[in-house]
């Protein structure tokens, strides 16, 4: 089971985690993806290693694909019908 999130805030990023680890079956992967501060401290590592969760996680390089994406929903803006 991979649980994926995106989270801003400081509170409900923490709590967001709480219920990934809660929530992903035995043996399952939880996946952080997005720009977490460092003054997230907050996780409940011994219920994630109880269950064996994997943890993979990383910033998304977000900036450099923006250009592309604002010029993908311009084409599709531009091309769809209007009724």
């Amino acid at each position: 089971m991979l649980v994926s999130m995106r989270i801003v805030h400081m509170g409900v990023a923490s709590q967001a985690l709480m219920w990934a680890v809660e929530t992903v079956a035995k043996g399952g992967t939880i996946a952080i993806i997005g720009v977490y501060p460092e003054t997230v401290q907050v996780f409940p590592i011994g219920q994630a290693m109880n269950k064996k969760v994997t943890l993979t996680m990383g910033h998304c390089p977000h900036r450099k694909y923006i250009p592309e994406l604002m010029s993908l929903i311009s084409a599709a803006w531009s091309t769809q019908r209007r009724f």
